[in-house]
């Protein structure tokens, strides 16, 4: 039995009305090798702020932030406290299909050594939904990012790279990945959705 877990990162900001079914899809999980962190970034809307002061569970920490940060600034934070070697990002109106935790944990344990995982990504919302593979052409990475800017890291990784560019408020995980390859970080893919976008 694996006795590796993650830490799921949900980060909410203006979201209220998913940030339930985030919550949930993390609690759904397949597996218990995962602990939680519900991260409040400053001015979030009603309904978010109070789903976070009633929400409570003995595998989730709960952390608010008095000042917006933004979403990289929150997603800072989250990977601060991480208590695992490895992160997983969910940002607060999206969810996470019920075997993400134990598909990840698999791709790590099949290949040691690896800084992160990345797989299909499903975007959708109530009308329609198409699924986003990941480009294995690190030239487009030039143009556009590749693979979904939330796939799980080692938290080695995000510390290595310096964390998120404080001067991009958008597109700063786009810049992480750049980064990422520029230092020759090894990825391994995961033929399978891993996330589900809203």
């Amino acid at each position: 039995m694996s006795e590796l877990k993650i830490t799921i990162g949900i980060t909410a900001f203006n979201c209220g009305k998913y940030l339930l079914d985030a919550i949930r899809s993390v609690l759904d999980q397949n597996t218990d090798h995962w602990s939680g962190l519900l991260i409040l970034d400053g001015g979030a809307d009603k309904q978010s702020k109070q789903i976070f002061q009633e929400f409570d569970h003995p595998k989730f920490q709960k952390y608010e932030l008095l000042e917006n940060k933004g979403p990289y600034g929150t997603r800072a934070k989250a990977i601060e406290l991480s208590g695992t070697e490895w992160y997983y990002q969910l940002d607060g109106d999206d969810i996470l299909p019920s075997n993400a935790i134990s598909d990840v944990i698999s791709a790590i344990e099949n290949n040691l050594g690896v800084d992160y995982v990345y797989g299909d990504c499903l975007h959708f919302d109530c009308k329609k939904s198409f699924i986003k593979k990941p480009s294995d052409d690190i030239e487009k990475l030039c143009y556009s990012l590749q693979i979904n800017g939330v796939s799980p890291i080692k938290v080695r990784l995000f510390e290595k790279i310096g964390g998120f560019a404080p001067e991009l408020y958008n597109n700063a995980d786009w810049d992480f990945w750049i980064s990422a390859y520029e230092i020759g970080a090894v990825g391994v893919k995961i033929n399978k959705i891993i996330y589900h976008r809203r």
